[in-house]
């Protein structure tokens, strides 16, 4: 009996599981592909997570292009433009995300055979600089000394005008915040308990945005933040949430 905690034997398996997916694929006009695969410390049992969608893998990798471009410095119209790579000339066919690492799909140019080049790659090819939207903005320094003096409410006397004056300070946060062309320097906060765990984005990459807390209130913290990141898809969900809030909000006072 085989014992899946080895790594051959789970490369084994994850190769026999797409050439056993084809069929599938052909049945239901789908494209399958395995995630992840985890076993038992003593390889007795495992897992497998399989993610579908639906259309052939070049159809799944053109609208994975256009739907992600942006967060790799590309453009959704880049797509099927030619582009040099080491002396030869290649198409853009796709992009194929796995795991959170992104490869852009290129089809050598005349006989058609596919390859992966890194976003980077083809950015510095297409001759445009990384995208700067993930760029730390001007005015992150000055969020962060703002932050710093948080957290400084104890009970007693003067705990309510103590959170009084951090409430403000945090409007002036938010204020600064929002104007962030990208994640980085954005606020993102989430609801715990009878409150909300707040925390500044201060950098992110393809697969994460890496977080700092900020110490209002009661501290609360988010358990989807582990060792000070979270999900880059998590992240960006949660500030157009917060800034479709705070436009609602902002509405409301004007109305008023």
């Amino acid at each position: 009996m085989k014992n899946f905690a080895e790594k051959h034997v789970m490369h084994e398996l994850r190769r026999d599981l797409a050439e056993a997916h084809k069929a599938i694929e052909a049945k239901y006009g789908v494209t399958l592909s395995v995630e992840t695969i985890s076993a038992d410390r003593d390889g007795s049992k495992f897992s497998v997570s399989v993610k579908g969608v639906v259309g052939t893998p070049e159809e799944a990798a053109k609208k994975d292009f256009i739907k992600l471009a942006a967060r790799y410095g590309l453009a959704p119209e880049d797509l099927g433009r030619e582009i040099v790579l080491s002396g030869k000339t290649y198409k853009i066919a796709g992009l194929e995300v796995r795991r959170g690492r992104a490869k852009v799909q290129v089809t050598r140019q005349p006989d058609g055979k596919s390859f992966t080049a890194l976003p980077g790659q083809v950015s510095n090819a297409l001759g445009r600089t990384p995208a700067t939207s993930d760029a730390a903005p001007d005015n992150l320094q000055e969020i962060l000394d703002l932050i710093g003096t948080m957290g400084k409410a104890q009970p007693g006397p003067d705990f309510v005008a103590g959170l009084r004056r951090e409430d403000e300070i945090l409007t002036s946060v938010m204020a600064l915040a929002a104007k962030s062309s990208g994640p980085v320097g954005k606020v993102i906060k989430f609801h715990v308990a009878d409150g909300y765990a707040f925390y500044l984005v201060t950098k992110v990459d393809s697969r994460y945005a890496y977080v700092m807390q900020i110490p209002f209130a009661d501290c609360y913290q988010y358990s989807g933040v582990v060792g000070g990141k979270l999900d880059r898809l998590v992240a960006e969900q949660n500030i157009r949430q917060v800034a479709a809030m705070e436009a609602i909000f902002a509405k409301k006072q004007t109305a008023a």
